[in-house]
């Protein structure tokens, strides 16, 4: 059990890190759509990571809580884990549909230009 809450400590610390790292960058205004369902993504996962850390913490008895709890904490987890990955499956969808775009763009570019 206690590695459980090791994990979500480091899981929580690690997707701090990488957002603050991401908030940080200047975005260009094309990308800020899928920029933005991607950082909810990770917002998804880290608060699932937070109520798993609850709910070890009730069951080692850190918490008070009830086993009625523990399992509204877990639910609430899992909930949070499959819309973070629906977020994270419709960035990477328009983050490869923006790609697609650009690169048709510049292959069109290129073939105006005579270097194709």
């Amino acid at each position: 059990m206690e590695k459980i809450s090791v994990a979500a400590n480091a899981l929580i610390d690690a997707l701090d890190e990488v957002k603050n790292e991401l908030e940080s960058m200047d975005v260009p205004n094309r990308m800020r759509e899928p920029y933005g369902v991607f950082i909810q993504s990770m917002e998804f996962y880290r608060q699932s990571a937070e109520y798993i850390l609850s709910a070890n913490g009730i069951l080692l008895g850190y918490y008070d809580g009830s086993e009625d709890e523990v399992d509204e904490l877990l639910n609430k987890s899992e909930r949070h884990l499959i819309m973070a990955n629906k977020y994270f499956g419709l960035s990477l969808v328009m983050h490869g549909e923006m790609f697609r775009l650009d690169k048709g763009a510049s292959d069109e570019s290129e073939e105006y230009a005579g270097n194709r």
